[in-house]
């Protein structure tokens, strides 16, 4: 049972009585985790006199200030299958007598005892002798007054305790206590961290009781780490194998003081035993934050001498010759304090110098990595251990150095790690793995499980390829990924990393993981589109919006075609599933049960707003991100809670909304027969861009799925093509020659990776020519022009291209598609209506476009001379099947939802305007201006989101737009011809719709535009969406 952890004070007042009906079962307990209150230890007094026989971990913390007392019947004083205990502020009379029957138990940690709590060392030596399994052992008492004078053992000197399994001691006291307690423990300990309170000395000789029993074999240190702060001062001392950790911590205010304390330690730690050597340190960091003192006349500059001193004998420390310090605005202060240093070894003939830390200076600071080496790679040029050497690197770089003890030691097997990966030194991978290990049984408190799980993973991941090490890995990625602890973040990049490395092993558990990074990756997406998060959120999800893509990829290496097809139907469909995706069944659901669809509804938006504060704290938050989330907000804070209780509720309405019939696929992959049906009017081509493997399938509306295989270097060479045209546009004009001949020259490249396939597959299918085709590109093929692809060979000596063999249209997805020959509402008798938007006055295009509006002898509505208010246009898309916008687009870079038409005084119709208003009967849209049709810069990760796309996507029944700059010429023949075609003639007396009439009418009149000699780029600019 967990509950309260880390809430605030009066959140448990009103859930104290289910708080206690759930102890009222002791049975059926195995962990208890509560934040104590005032009100619910009231409750406990009274049921929790009991024995918990199957209790595990016990977790009790308090944020009152003196702390709380439990009662001394507290657990009926035994717990047999104890295996973690854990206190903070909590004084437990009980505990002596606990202790005793928990023989089982491995990790103890009393944290922040008070005084009431006080425990007598003599007493805890004797509650400790019969753990033979107990691992960790922190005591921390609260303050230095946590000793009352007449709570003194009356018991004699206890034996020893024998603690064969004891890895770690932390202490947090006065070192009376400490030298007592120490005496009576005989341990093989390997992290040793002690903190001491304000006192007026550091008898070093009291700590020999835990210190010198710690190894019969020597102690080398190699590394040391000083980190000053206003209010302590530490020192650790590292050995690298086998990996041991002494770290000493002064807790005051005043400089001197702890740099005198600090230097006595230092200068007696090599006496306490003789396997304890400090002549063999390679490397010393010294870390003040915030600076050190600035030279006050009470400051003794000599004490750095000193500590200098202690360790200028060893070898390295010997040779060195500079010494870099983290540049800061009081740099000068820190010179003056090391100046004595300097000095002297000067005058040794040892000359130092002192500069200011720049990364190119250094290679070997935790801190500050060396560049990373490039291993061999497996798999085809996307090595996943490069990519984790990244990752892990990155974490590296947010080191703290003030990091004492458990996160000490967790950053410690993280150095271990990215050292194995770079030197493939198999004895920093074997320790990391062991410090790992041993902080995972440990359970401490400081360190999120999850982290420690996937650093495991990583480490059998990269260590050896054998089916051992491969199947532990996977262990630990899937308690990694299900563990409660990890974020939705966390989550994503778990999954993502365990089908990373499953697919290269060829593991049975690839497609699992797989189906967990789809749905972490929904989970990642709920609410993250509250506009003012959308770039952050997409941004930190990177590359890791395309895992449908690697999926897919995955089942088309299978011969899993259909279920590919579907995969990516539901990875392209996933960004906007909350806005979308559910929006498209809530009319559906709300007639059959209008209860769950209100229920869905109101927690998804509960969801989004939960979901925007999390995003809102991570905006502010410093770097919060999934490595830091611990670092700002706890996993248990309340929106984290809230986040997971309206997450399981959303499930539990799933559940109950997919046992209604006709809804057993709700928020799932659509199937294949049934996305097969957007096929129904020609074949749909999709292109799957990945960095595994790259496929061309070609979907009919009667047959399964066809595969075209790529040719080698597909991925690289697409990627390239959409950078190349991309920057095409940034340095030339629309009409250069510059730009025509890098156009030119890109759609011959994709006609022979592409269209030649292609053609060749449809010919063989029995396609026929002049029929029509749909292109449903995925990645950076969103942005290159399919339609235009050539020229294609042809034996009259004419130039063809693609889209004079198969009339070609755009789809965002094959369920907008078949949503685009739906109707949704009744059209009228009366014919079509036409919503003109323009603004005439500052451009000479939507001059000519009202022109050509008025000509076509449709009843028309015009927004012009400052009408075109958004409220007005949105209206209007009520009213007309047919909508045709002659104002400028507006885009912001990184920031695909914000792009919008620009109207009259400052206005603007943006995409999320479009997405709110739905359009219930508008049928056909022209986009006369530019760029329309292209994708925002920064977010080619984002599956062709561009305004065409998602005016398709989300309600009109076709779009007409254009890729790039339109300019000022030709656009009124080109309109005038395309409305003749679309609503008048044969086509339009067989009853069929405008929106499927008007790609036929668009490839008539740009085949006439190519007539009149136009550049390349003024008819291949323009594209068509939908029906």
């Amino acid at each position: 049972m967990r509950y309260g952890i880390f809430l605030g004070p009066n959140s448990l007042a009103e859930d104290v009585d289910e708080i206690a009906a759930a102890l009222r079962q002791p049975g059926r307990i195995r962990i208890i985790q509560l934040a104590v209150t005032v009100p619910l230890l009231e409750k406990l007094a009274a049921i929790t006199q009991e024995q918990f026989p199957g209790l595990e971990i016990l977790d009790l913390t308090t944020q009152t200030e003196a702390g709380l007392i439990l009662h001394d019947q507290f657990l009926g004083g035994a717990a047999p299958c104890l295996h973690t205990l854990r206190t903070t502020k909590i004084a437990l009379p009980a505990l002596p007598q606990l202790l005793l029957s928990s023989t089982n138990l491995v990790s103890l940690q009393l944290e922040a005892i008070p005084s009431a709590g006080y425990i007598p060392p003599e007493d805890l030596i004797t509650t400790l002798s019969a753990m033979i399994r107990l691992q960790m052992f922190y005591v921390h008492f609260l303050s230095s007054t946590s000793r009352p004078e007449t709570k003194e053992s009356l018991e004699p000197t206890p034996k020893r305790a024998s603690l064969p399994s004891l890895k770690y001691f932390e202490f947090h006291g006065d070192s009376e206590y400490l030298e007592r307690l120490s005496d009576g423990i005989d341990a093989s300990v390997k992290y040793i961290y002690l903190t001491f309170f304000n006192d007026l000395e550091y008898p070093i000789s009291k700590l020999r009781g835990i210190i010198g029993r710690s190894e019969t074999s020597s102690f080398e240190v190699v590394e040391a780490r000083v980190y000053y702060s206003g209010a302590d001062l530490s020192i650790t001392f590292s050995q690298l194998e086998p990996p041991r950790c002494l770290g000493l911590r002064i807790t005051c205010g005043q400089f001197d003081w702890q740099m005198a304390s600090i230097t006595d330690i230092c200068d007696s730690v090599a006496q306490l035993h003789p396997s304890i050597t400090l002549s063999t340190v390679r490397q010393l960091d010294v870390y003040a934050s915030p600076p050190l003192p600035d030279g006050h006349d009470d400051m003794d500059h000599s004490q750095f001498s000193d500590l200098f001193r202690i360790f200028a004998s060893t070898v390295e420390l010997a040779n060195m010759k500079d010494f870099y310090v983290e540049e800061h605005e009081e740099f000068a202060s820190v010179e003056t304090a090391l100046s004595p240093f300097i000095t002297a070894r000067r005058r040794s003939n040892l000359p130092i110098s002192l500069h200011p830390w720049k990364p190119s200076n250094s290679s070997t600071s935790p801190r500050h990595t060396a560049p990373t080496r490039a291993p061999v790679s497996f798999i085809q040029g996307n090595d996943p251990a490069l990519a984790l050497e990244e990752d892990i690197q990155q974490t590296c770089e947010r080191f703290s150095p003030r990091s004492f003890a458990i996160h000490s030691l967790h950053q410690r097997a993280q150095f271990l790690l990215l050292s194995f990966m770079r030197s493939r030194r198999a004895k920093d991978l074997e320790n990391s793995i062991e410090i790992a290990r041993n902080l995972l049984d440990m359970r401490p408190r400081q360190l999120r499980r999850v982290k420690l799980l996937r650093m495991l993973a990583f480490c059998y991941a990269l260590g050896s390829h054998e089916p051992g090490h491969m199947n532990k890995s996977v262990a630990m990625f899937e308690d990694a990924f299900q563990d409660e602890s990890a974020t939705t973040s966390e989550r994503l990049i778990i999954a993502w990393w365990w089908a990373t490395f499953a697919r290269e092993w060829d593991h049975p558990s690839t497609t699992l993981a797989y189906q967990n990074t789809l749905s972490a990756l929904q989970c990642a997406l709920t609410g993250a589109f509250a506009v003012q998060w959308q770039a952050s959120t997409i941004g930190r999800l990177g590359s890791k919006i395309h895992i449908p893509l690697d999926y897919a990829s995955y089942q088309i290496e299978k011969g899993q075609l259909e279920l590919a097809v579907e995969t990516i139907e539901q990875g392209k469909t996933m960004i906007w599933s909350d806005i979308y995706g559910l929006r498209t069944s809530a009319g559906r659901l709300r007639a059959v049960d209008p209860d769950l669809a209100d229920r869905l509804a109101t927690v998804s938006q509960d969801l989004t707003a939960v979901n925007a504060s999390i995003l809102a704290h991570r905006a502010v938050g410093s770097r919060l991100d999934e490595e830091e989330d611990h670092e700002h907000m706890d996993t248990f804070s309340p929106m984290f809670k809230e986040q997971r209780r309206l997450l399981r509720e959303r499930q539990e309405i799933v559940a109950g909304i997919k046992a209604l019939p006709g809804f057993e696929n709700f928020m799932e992959a659509v199937r294949f027969q049934t996305l097969q049906n957007a096929a129904s009017c020609g074949p749909i081509i999709i292109i799957n861009h990945c960095r595994w493997r790259c496929d061309i399938l070609i979907v009919l509306h009667n047959k399964p799925p066809f595969l075209i295989p790529t040719t080698e270097g597909f991925y690289e060479r697409a990627s390239t093509l959409a950078s190349t045209l991309l920057d095409a546009r940034k340095k030339y004009a629309v009409e250069s020659e510059l730009y025509q001949q890098e156009l030119r020259s890109i759609l011959k490249e994709l006609y022979e990776r592409v269209g030649q396939p292609v053609l060749n597959k449809l010919q063989e299918l029995g396609t026929e020519e002049q029929s029509r085709i749909w292109w449903y590109p995925t990645s950076v093929f969103c942005s290159l022009p399919l339609h235009a692809m050539g020229p294609v060979p042809s034996t009259d000596g004419r130039e063809r291209y693609f889209s004079d063999i198969y009339i070609c249209s755009y789809t965002p997805t094959l369920g907008s598609l078949i949503a685009a020959r739906t109707p949704t509402a009744p059209t009228s008798d009366r014919g079509p209506t036409l919503l003109f938007v323009g603004r005439p006055n500052e451009s000479p295009r939507g001059t000519r476009d009202m022109k050509v509006i008025r000509s076509i002898g449709v009843p028309a509505t015009r927004l012009v001379f400052g009408n075109a208010t958004r409220e007005a246009v949105i209206n209007g898309l009520q009213k007309h099947r047919l909508a045709h916008f002659a104002c400028r687009s507006y885009r912001e870079e990184g920031k695909p939802f914000d792009t919008a038409l620009e109207l009259d005084g400052g206005d603007r119709l943006a995409l999320l305007d479009i997405v709110r208003g739905r359009v219930p009967t508008t049928e056909l849209a022209v986009l006369s201006s530019g760029r329309t049709a292209e994708l925002v810069d920064g977010t080619d990760f984002v599956e062709g989101l561009h305004l065409a796309a998602a005016m398709q996507y989300y309600g009109f029944g076709s779009v007409v737009g254009t890729m790039w700059d339109l300019g000022d010429v030709g656009g009124e023949d080109l309109s005038l011809g395309f409305y003749n075609e679309t609503l008048s003639g044969g086509a339009a007396e067989d009853g069929t719709p405008p929106s499927e009439r008007s790609a036929r009418a668009l490839r008539h009149m740009v085949q006439k535009l190519r007539e009149t000699r136009v550049t390349l780029q003024r008819w291949a600019n323009w594209v068509h969406y939908g029906a």
